[in-house]
């Protein structure tokens, strides 16, 4: 039977689910490869030079929506298309030394699935050394495959469509997402399905860490790994799942 949540305010719920061979969980370390040889076109050369004339502006900028803005600013006049987003994703290697990488790379990738045409997308992240790329899927709309491993806040205020991972995803997963659907192949950090509003997100691994949806206002979690600890959360709406049985529903 299902836990159900009863409060007056804020209540702590206290739902444990423990696999067999409960552990905890471990960061996928980075595995540096090959760095991959891309053909420097017209269109490649124009993103490269919005890139930096982006990392130049959004430094110092603490609020996300004011440096996407900026970001979207540098992109939008240009011309590419879905192969060319992921051909930048695997040359974007060159910058990842760059201070702000993390968050500029997914904000960036993320302005351009947006104002892009095409409706599905690539992103290769195999080859990085630093593969937290954060924010990627900000107020996404469009379907998006990651080939490899993705940092935090993966699907931040995601509008709708799909995200799929083949690989790990860091904390913050789906982080005050409106609506569409995240799949991670892998495992995932803590405070995944933090604040969010509607959608799905389905981890087919372990979530490791807490805050396992708290702040949930609406949506589904769905946790297929052994690894499933949820307690001491505030959930107004929403339905989390560990292995097929509802285990928090509000």
């Amino acid at each position: 039977m299902a836990t159900r949540i009863r409060h007056s305010g804020i209540t702590a719920a206290r739902a444990l689910c423990f696999g067999r061979n409960f552990g905890r969980y471990m960061r996928e370390d980075p595995k540096p490869v090959r760095p991959q040889k891309i053909e420097e076109d017209k269109t490649l050369k124009k993103l490269k030079e919005a890139w930096n004339v982006a990392a130049s502006q959004v430094r110092g900028y603490g609020r996300i929506d004011i440096a996407y803005g900026i970001i979207f600013g540098t992109i939008k006049d240009i011309e590419y298309t879905a192969r060319d987003v992921e051909k930048f994703s695997i040359v974007i290697a060159e910058f990842q030394n760059q201070g702000f990488f993390y968050i500029q790379a997914g904000l960036f990738l993320s302005a351009l699935i947006n104002n892009g045409t095409d409706t599905e997308y690539t992103i290769q992240t195999k080859h990085l050394e630093k593969w937290w790329i954060s924010k990627l899927g900000y107020r996404n709309t469009k379907i998006i495959s990651v080939n490899g491993s993705i940092g935090s806040y993966l699907g931040n205020e995601m509008n709708g469509g799909k995200i799929t991972v083949w690989g790990n995803v860091g904390g913050g997963t789906g982080y005050e997402m409106y609506a569409g659907e995240i799949k991670v192949w892998g495992n995932a950090d803590d405070e995944t399905g933090v604040y969010m509003k509607g959608g799905k997100i389905i981890v087919e691994g372990n979530v490791a860490g807490s805050h396992l949806g708290s702040g949930m206002r609406g949506g589904e979690i769905y946790i297929n790994g052994d690894q499933c600890e949820v307690r001491d959360l505030w959930l107004d709406h929403g339905r989390i799942y560990h292995k097929g049985k509802l285990i928090l529903d509000k």
